[in-house]
């Protein structure tokens, strides 16, 4: 199944919907070109992966790339939705650690809120949930 791509702001976040299979070749390349613009411009992207049946190496290469992109850009990415699959890959990969991970877009979401809030009132800290979380 090729990778489907859709995009919807839910409170402060950018919302990207991904659906089918992120593999070498074309789905990739879709993704890669979708991230770097969204970069671009946005502060927060959260990554839905409930419908994502598989990633591939260069799948999880293109992720992680993004992932530091965005870092260096400032820009805060998450996953929500994993399928169980997506979460053994993580473990097994050791990635668990790089990415930021939700159960549901729901729980993203609140955590960006948090994180926007309190950037607008001036407070620190990471908000519950932060980096790493696979649960």
């Amino acid at each position: 199944m090729a990778l489907h791509i859709t995009e919807k702001q839910v409170g402060p976040a950018t919302v990207i919907v991904l659906t089918g299979r992120i593999a070498f070749g074309e789905e990739n390349t879709q993704l890669q070109n979708k991230l770097q613009t969204l970069l671009a411009g946005k502060p927060c992207l959260i990554l839905d992966m409930a419908r994502v049946d598989s990633i591939d190496s260069a799948g999880w290469g293109t992720l992680m790339a993004s992932f530091n992109c965005a870092a260096n850009q400032g820009v805060r990415i998450a996953l929500a939705n994993l399928t169980k699959r997506l979460r053994v890959h993580l473990g097994i990969t050791k990635l668990v650690d790089l990415f930021e991970t939700f159960d549901s877009l729901d729980d993203a979401v609140k955590s960006f809120e948090e994180v926007d809030s309190r950037q607008q009132t001036g407070q620190r800290g990471r908000a519950k949930g932060e980096l790493g979380k696979v649960g």
